[in-house]
This record gives structure tokens, sequence and C-alpha cells, in this order.
């Protein structure tokens, strides 16, 4: 029954039934459900992404989490509703593409303030950083995105070796944090120290060894 309502839509029907599995506490299949409810509702929310059906999916989604908290995972769950969003604004322009990442940045502004040490946070201030500033501060006015950069610095710093993805991620923030935020705010003994800290991290870069040279000429 609780399958069923999940599939018309009754979210709140097919969450009731399946949470009375919880009470079968000598029940053989009770063990497996958790894992049978999540697969059951991402194969539906992928359903409704196939069709276009973002606003389903996203409500689907979010009574899921709120009737079945992860005490493993809930950060993932929360980013998995990020994904959802981040699917939705790909279909859309314009104010009705902004309005769904803010709506995604609401669900990232979560997993930052509640789980700020989950072993992918790089991969929502990155996406966080890089998004704001190109949708909300492209002439970087505001400097909107220094602090998700700066954050996303500290985290990635703190590992030590880092992936090709993730060193890529540093750098940028480097960048970001050293031209479009300091040294375009005239601030350039701090855009120095960033820019030394890109070659830290790519002793190749070029813009930044000129950037070092024109400040020591």
């Amino acid at each position: 029954i609780g399958t069923a309502c999940v599939g018309m839509g009754k979210y709140d029907d097919a969450f009731g039934y399946l949470a009375r599995i919880n009470g079968l506490k000598n029940d053989y299949f009770a063990p497996q459900m958790p894992k049978q409810i999540t697969q059951l509702v991402n194969r539906n929310v992928d359903a409704l992404r196939d069709k276009g059906d973002y606003d389903a999916a996203v409500e689907l989604y979010s009574r899921y989490i709120k009737a079945y908290p992860s005490d493993t995972d809930p950060a993932l769950q929360y980013y998995t509703l990020a994904q959802i969003y981040r699917a939705q604004q790909d279909e859309l322009d314009g104010e009705q593409r902004r309005e769904v990442i803010r709506k995604m940045f609401k669900v990232y502004d979560i997993i930052e303030e509640k789980y700020p040490d989950w072993d992918n946070i790089h991969y929502v201030l990155y996406t966080h950083a890089r998004w704001t500033y190109s949708f909300f501060d492209p002439d970087n006015g505001q400097s909107l995105a220094l602090p998700y950069y700066k954050r996303l610095y500290d985290v990635l710093e703190k590992r030590g070796k880092l992936s090709e993805q993730e060193n890529t991620m540093i750098v940028e923030a480097c960048q970001y944090i050293a031209s479009d935020s300091y040294f375009q705010k005239h601030d350039v003994a701090e855009a120095r120290v960033w820019w030394a800290r890109i070659l830290k991290y790519d002793p190749t870069n070029q813009a930044a060894k000129d950037a070092l040279d024109k400040i020591r000429e």
C-alpha cells in the first residue's frame, strides 16, 4: 500500500504505511526496509525527473527526508535534494533559473551549517561559490562568493594530499580570492598572499607568477 501511495503521489499516506513496518520488531523484512524504502523513493524521484515534474520530485524527496532521516549519512540526503534543483535549473533561464538556484542554495546552507565536516562538503562549497559568482554577482561588486571560496580553501588545505579535481578547486579558490576579491578592492598585500598560495598547488601557474612579478616591480 505504501509503494502504491508513492506512485499516486499520496506521500503522507505512503510514509504512514511504510512507517508501520518499523513497528514490526520481529518481522523478517523490517531490517531490510530502510534500504528498500530509499530505493523506492529514488526510483520514483528519477521517474518524476524524467517527466520534467521537478516540483513533485522535490516534494517527494523532502517528505522522505522528514519521514526517514538517515542515521548514517544525513548530509547525503540533503545533497540529493539539492541535485534535484540542480537538474531543474538546467531546464530554465533568466529569473526562473535563479529562483531554483536560490532554493538549491538554501539546501546547501543546511548542509554547511549542520554537517560542516561531511566528507564531500567541498563539492557543496565549490558549487555554492562558483554559482554565487556566476549568477548573483558576476561583476564581483559585492564579493558574495568570498566566504564560500575561503571556506572551500580551509577545507581542502586541511586535507593535505589532494586529488587532481580538489587541486583544481583550491587553485580556483585562491585565484578568486586574490584577483577578483582583494586585488579588485586594492588590497595588494592580501592579494599577494593568495597568489603565493596558488603556486603552492600549481607551481607553473603563469597568471600568479606574473601578478607577483608585477607587484615586485
